[in-house]
């Protein structure tokens, strides 16, 4: 079981080790007497405002039924006059 353990601790390092490395390639280290007058801008792709897909932003089932027979009834008055 100790065996395990250390083995486990040895693959955790070995796995943070790796994410460090790769957080390195990342940064921008400016030389000696340069200059920076802002951090770096990032630019990401523009999300919708209303996204439909995330909890909560759906219609809820009761509200479309009552969409549906609100039209219904607006044609049979339609007829009627």
């Amino acid at each position: 079981r100790l065996q395990t353990k250390k083995e486990e601790n040895k693959l955790k390092k070995e796995e943070k080790k790796i994410k460090d490395d790769e957080f390195k390639l990342f940064q921008d280290k400016p030389k000696f007497g340069e200059i920076v007058h802002e951090p770096p801008t990032l630019t990401l792709p523009k999300r919708s405002k209303f996204d439909k897909s995330k909890a909560g932003m759906k219609d809820l089932l009761l509200k479309e039924k009552l969409k549906n027979q609100n039209s219904f009834n607006e044609t049979n008055r339609k007829k009627n006059n």
